[in-house]
């Protein structure tokens, strides 16, 4: 079995709010985190090698679209 490197959470509204180096981070901040982001509704998706640069962004779902009158 394989032991991610890592993992990301992408929010319902398919934005990555959030990204983790497992490797780096203490074991009961990172089982916190990922508590924390599955209870959001986030989906979790870890990664075995090679991720230096995760983009991360601001979460879209509370923008309400502009209505032009």
């Amino acid at each position: 079995m394989r032991i991610p490197n890592g993992f990301t959470a992408t929010c319902q509204c398919g934005v990555i709010i959030g990204a983790m180096d497992y490797t780096r981070t203490d074991q009961r901040e990172a089982g916190r985190m990922l508590g924390q982001w599955l209870y959001s509704g986030c989906t979790v998706t870890p990664f075995f090698e090679g991720a230096n640069c995760i983009p991360v962004s601001v979460c879209k779902c509370d923008e309400e679209p502009s209505h032009e009158r």
